[in-house]
């Protein structure tokens, strides 16, 4: 039998492991730009560098405490789309999430937080829908369906997943799309959401926007 050495040496094989090691690599710089890019996209608030405004914040939904209280990375959110509303950066909001297995209705429960924080019924929209970004988004387009005027928003959501927000929403037509983040950061933003939102980038780029719920 040839020894390692010897079939390491082989030609074809040196090409194959040199591929690898090449493709290895090129995965890695790749993984770290686009890193890089969602740390900036996700961290750059355009509504405060530009001093633009938004029509609409769409609030993603996250995590539902046990006993019904919104978690802290979900109440993170819910109160930088406060800080939104009251510097007059929006004037409605859409609060979008699904019903998690305890049967708790993370839109309804952020409706209600809002309102006791100060944001009239008028201005909150509820989505209870939202089961994941695409279904947010594509409820959005069909809440906002006769409101032609009503066309800029701007995602509230964690900092890691403010681009692929964009990107949804973007697919389902809405052509101008801020992001802003809810002030909260743990240790699973590194080791969890970074490669999700990685890898949930490219599927959602390769998506259609899917057609909402028919009642």
């Amino acid at each position: 039998m040839p020894a390692l050495s010897e079939v390491l040496a082989f030609p074809p094989l040196r090409w194959i492991l040199a591929l690898l090691k090449l493709l290895l690599l090129g995965s890695l710089l790749w993984f770290l730009l686009h890193t890089g890019w969602m740390i900036w996209d996700g961290l750059t608030e355009e509504l405060n560098v530009e001093e633009r405004k938004a029509h609409v914040a769409v609030v993603f939904g996250n995590e539902i405490m046990p006993d019904g209280k919104v978690s802290d990375r979900l109440k993170a959110r819910l109160d930088r789309a406060l800080d939104l509303y009251r510097d007059g950066d929006v004037d409605s909001m859409i609060v979008s999430g699904g019903v998690d297995d305890a049967g708790h209705d993370e839109a309804s429960l952020m409706g209600r937080y809002l309102l006791r924080n100060g944001v009239p019924q008028e201005a909150i929209m509820v989505d209870s829908l939202g089961d994941d970004s695409y279904m947010t988004a594509t409820n959005v387009r069909r809440i906002l369906q006769n409101h032609q005027t009503r066309r800029v928003l701007v995602v509230v959501t964690s900092w890691h997943h403010v681009m692929r927000a964009k990107l949804a929403l973007n697919k389902c037509g809405f052509k101008v799309v801020y992001g802003a983040y809810g002030r909260h950061l743990e240790w699973r933003d590194i080791w969890y959401s970074i490669p999700k939102e990685f890898a949930a980038f490219y599927w959602y780029l390769n998506r259609p926007c899917p057609e909402p719920f028919v009642f």
